[in-house]
């Protein structure tokens, strides 16, 4: 669900199929804090969507268009919810546009920036 093509090198080398067990406990480590973060309620928070109008800085939101943990809807729920933002999907990406698409993702930003 993370990437838009877990079969890439990038699925491999973050998800990879025969783990070593130094990277199951890591990835067990990373669970249990995002378990603890947001169980309760689970990765919400109530008053979010009144506290994104007050962002007042030029603002990018950045998506993968095909994330499946989180739809792009929340993308456009929140550059709606922020005054003036700008709402930017990446095509053939998931959840770690960072990652999986970083030119792309770079360039977005460096744009949105002004820096070229």
């Amino acid at each position: 669900m993370m990437l838009h093509d877990p079969d890439s090198f990038l699925g491999d080398l973050l998800f990879p199929a025969d783990p070593d067990e130094e990277r199951i406990e890591a990835g067990l480590r990373a669970m249990q804090a995002i378990a603890r973060i947001g169980w309760n309620p689970f990765l919400h928070s109530p008053k979010l969507r009144s506290r994104l109008r007050r962002i007042t800085s030029p603002t990018l939101v950045l998506w993968g268009k095909n994330d499946a943990v989180f739809s792009n809807q929340y993308a456009q729920a929140f550059g709606d919810a922020i005054p003036g933002s700008t709402v930017h999907l990446i095509d053939r990406c998931g959840h770690l546009p960072m990652f999986e698409q970083e030119a792309k993702f770079v360039s977005s930003v460096t744009r949105f920036l002004g820096l070229r």
